[in-house]
């Protein structure tokens, strides 16, 4: 499959069984249009009947890991002109991709850098295992901007984070997360 966002390389480290992941739009802030969730879900396909893959590490640009579901993207905002039954199909891209992710065999790692923000947030909590830089911050800003913050990620961070984090994570959206602070929540 030819992808224009998501790029996959197989068989690295010492015994070849690492794969990394790079979710890539090259802008900068690495939103997740329709086109780059639909590469994201079907990324781990690739790696179904993969025996020889043990670590899928997840990462974005060397700025950012995703500034989150984008709110630019004309394709998304389409949809309000679509039948229902194709709008709730492209609802559920997102928790479709994170989905995907979460049910992997492989051991998978999110490698984060800069901002990972709203539906950023909601893949990497959807991995095994999240490191981030020193530069990296997480903000959660769906509440802020009227949305809710689905694609199944609340009870993932619940699990990761504990009640008292995951709402001040989530209702307290103007607070950055900085990498210190994501380390001591657990969050990575």
């Amino acid at each position: 499959m030819d992808r224009r966002f998501v790029k996959v390389e197989k068989g690295l480290g010492p015994q070849g069984r690492i794969a990394v992941v790079r979710f890539d739009r090259g802008d900068n802030v690495n939103a997740l249009s329709q086109q780059a969730m639909r590469e994201l879900r079907d990324v781990p396909r690739d790696f179904e009947d993969d025996l020889e893959t043990s670590v899928v590490i997840l990462t974005g640009s060397a700025r950012a890991f995703s500034a989150g579901f984008d709110l630019k993207d004309p394709e998304a905002w389409q949809r309000t002109s679509l039948p229902i039954g194709e709008r709730i199909h492209r609802q559920r891209l997102g928790p479709r991709m994170c989905k995907a992710w979460q049910d992997m065999e492989q051991v998978t790692i999110a490698a984060i850098e800069g901002h990972c923000i709203g539906g950023g947030a909601a893949l990497v909590v959807s991995l095994d295992f999240r490191f981030c830089g020193k530069g990296a911050h997480f903000r959660i800003p769906e509440v802020e901007l009227g949305m809710n913050m689905s694609w199944g990620s609340i009870p993932r961070m619940l699990a990761l984070m504990g009640p008292a984090r995951t709402k001040q994570a989530v209702i307290l959206a103007s607070d950055r997360i900085g990498a210190a602070e994501a380390l001591e929540w657990r969050l990575v």
